[in-house]
């Protein structure tokens, strides 16, 4: 009997490189990267259309550029921030050590006479 989709565990990251190697001749390749990619469900994947593909780079930049995860999840659509905290981990992770590094540079040595003022990038 098939479980229903709360009672599923999700897959694994090696699950996922296994099931992406051994689909790789499948011609629904492309269908399960974005599933995988995107934390789509069925019915999302199922009506996607070309123009649609883009919404993994829109998301990407507006975590970029400081607009909050909640906002985010909402424009995407997505029905709990957990499925775009998970989607986008990559990026905030990044975005989280980009702002360790500022605050470091900031709370450093003060600059010497010689040396050239610091700069702080605020976005």
């Amino acid at each position: 009997m098939l479980k229903s989709a709360l009672e599923r565990e999700p897959l694994t990251v090696d699950e996922a490189r296994q099931l992406l190697t051994s689909a790789h001749e499948h011609r629904l390749h492309a269908l399960f990267e974005i599933a995988l990619h995107t934390g789509l469900r069925q019915g999302e994947l199922l009506g996607l259309h070309w123009k649609d593909l883009d919404l993994h780079s829109t998301a990407k930049l507006f975590l970029e550029q400081g607009v909050e995860l909640v906002v985010t999840k909402e424009l995407l659509g997505h029905a709990h921030i957990g499925v775009t905290v998970g989607v986008y981990a990559h990026v905030r992770l990044r975005l989280q050590r980009q702002a360790i590094d500022i605050l470091g540079n900031t709370l450093g040595p003060a600059d010497t006479p010689d040396d050239p003022p610091s700069a702080v990038v605020v976005r």
